[in-house]
């Protein structure tokens, strides 16, 4: 060691200083390494913990979208239609069942959304031609939020052009961001996905109020096979067979999209109130008649939800979210809940 070299070659009445100095430097160095591991042990600890916690959430999170598709499946074959209250009978329900499980140190909350409330985009185009109703159904959705932004140039029937050629597989424009051999035709399977639309910008996007609010009311899901066999999972949702009706579920729909439905704010909030007062009252299942309303685009009843599970303990959170459709099996009669796609955040 250079330690001890240099202890050697010191005069003899030196080797006592020397000796000094070798001690509190190993005397350092030591304390430095105890110090060093300690802190590597208590990391090691902290981050298995935080894995441990993480997978408990998981779980704890994967086990209140299990419950909730159960009672969703439940709850159709006490009713067909999604009456008014049925959201609210559905989260106290999941608040009595979450109530008896004992997470010890966790809590779990659990949020349904109701897919058919929103506005699909896949809808804009079927048969081989634009559907006029859904394509004034987005133009009255969109307008108002592109208008905001004065400096926006692209005019909102632009941009609904560009999605009909998208949504069109024998359209040969290419006014998508890539080539058309890189850049799928047909349905959206993600929202995200309207920005392959050439013109489409993030500053588009952000003029229409960024993904989480168009993800609060537009939609892609919501085809299913036209035998009835099924849903159309996310992969599937190319195929040619898959149907998207477009229909908005009345009794769910947020009050932005029954703007859009009648187009006319003063309206579509007497229709908000209205609803809210039946929520305690008797049901009356065509109730919605008495406004203005196209038949054509509204329905009472709805079969795809996005269930959100938040889990949480000592400080970590997790959070799980799974797009559903409730079916039903033609041989057993029995209902049950399909998972159309799983994320995780």
């Amino acid at each position: 060691m250079k330690i001890m070299r240099f202890f050697k070659t010191l005069p003899k009445n030196n080797r006592g200083i020397a000796l000094l100095i070798t001690l509190s430097v190993m005397t350092i160095i030591i304390a430095f390494g105890l110090e060093l591991s300690q802190s590597v042990r208590a990391t090691l600890i902290s981050v298995a913990s935080g894995h441990r916690d993480r997978m408990t959430l998981s779980y704890m999170a994967a086990g209140g979208i299990q419950v909730t598709m159960g009672l969703l499946a439940k709850n159709k074959e006490l009713d067909a239609v999604n009456a008014i209250q049925e959201d609210f009978m559905i989260s106290d329900a999941i608040t009595d069942a979450m109530e008896s499980i004992p997470f010890e140190n966790g809590k779990l909350s659990i949020q349904v959304i109701d897919e058919k409330a929103k506005i699909q985009i896949n809808a804009l185009f079927k048969d081989g031609k634009e559907v006029g109703d859904q394509m004034n159904l987005l133009h009255n959705f969109l307008l108002p939020r592109i208008e905001k932004d004065k400096k926006n140039s692209m005019e909102i029937s632009s941009v609904i052009d560009r999605i009909i050629e998208r949504l069109d597989p024998s359209d040969d424009r290419v006014s998508l961001g890539q080539s058309k051999d890189k850049t799928g035709k047909g349905p959206f399977i993600d929202l995200g996905e309207l920005t392959q639309i050439k013109g489409v910008t993030p500053e588009l996007i952000r003029s229409m109020g960024g993904f989480e609010e168009l993800s609060k009311n537009i939609t892609v899901y919501g085809g299913t096979s036209p035998t009835g066999a099924g849903s159309a999972p996310t992969g599937d949702s190319k195929k040619k067979n898959v149907i998207y009706d477009g229909k908005i579920n009345i009794n769910t729909a947020e009050l932005p999209i029954l703007t859009a439905l009648v187009g006319d704010p003063k309206v579509a909030e007497d229709i908000y109130k209205f609803r809210e007062e039946m929520k305690d009252d008797q049901y009356v299942p065509d109730w919605y008649r008495q406004f203005p309303l196209n038949q054509n685009v509204i329905t009472n009843i709805s079969d795809f939800f996005r269930i959100e599970a938040t889990a949480t303990m000592n400080d970590v959170k997790l959070k799980a979210a799974a797009v559903v459709h409730r079916e039903q099996n033609k041989k057993t009669g029995k209902w049950t809940c399909k998972i159309l796609s799983w994320q995780t955040s």
